[in-house]
């Protein structure tokens, strides 16, 4: 039969870099996204996604609250339904490196919103004016506890002109609970 235990270090290196997940994210910030995985503490389910926006030419949404990414395409980073969030609480943003313009990510309950598109319904911002040198480090949440269905967008926080996001490294934590099928 074997044994079937799993030793520490192997269980550390498993837990460590958590389950991949698809964020099934538009064609327009994909490129984007480093990495997205979860992590599961009972009936917490914690997803960490890793945005670089300098991988590719990420374009401006050329006004406050318009969708960044490639132009003219979807740029919904994820939409968070309960099947692969759970019922989400919080979500949280951490600025790695400041962007090379004014941009903020914000929760919106639009769905599917091409670059250059107003974000416009119901929105709430999770970090704003990822552009200062003083945003290195910045540690933002937006609480979500009101059971909507939300999509993360990366948009423009000024009414700038056009051009290329050059720089901006984020790190995303969706805090989530599964509904247990009974107590």
């Amino acid at each position: 039969m074997g044994n079937r235990r799993v030793g520490r270090k192997r269980l550390y290196a498993v837990e460590k870099s958590g389950q991949k997940i698809d964020l099934d994210s538009g064609a327009g910030i994909s490129g984007a996204i480093s990495s997205a995985t979860q992590h599961r503490q009972g009936q917490e389910i914690i997803t960490e996604i890793v945005m670089d926006l300098g991988a590719q030419s990420t374009i401006r949404g050329t006004g406050e609250n318009k969708a960044c990414g490639l132009s003219g395409k979807e740029s919904d980073i994820t939409k968070l339904t309960r099947a692969k969030y759970g019922v989400v609480t919080e979500v949280r943003a951490i600025c790695m490196e400041a962007g090379s313009s004014d941009i903020d990510l914000i929760l919106s309950t639009s769905h599917g919103v091409s670059q250059g598109v107003t974000v416009a319904a119901d929105r709430a911002a999770v970090i704003e004016e990822l552009d200062a040198a003083n945003s290195l480090g910045r540690d933002n949440s937006a609480d979500v506890d009101n059971g909507t269905i939300y999509s993360l967008y990366v948009a423009d926080g000024d009414t700038a002109g056009a051009g290329n996001i050059t720089s901006g490294k984020l790190i995303i934590y969706v805090h989530g609970f599964v509904i247990p099928d009974d107590l």
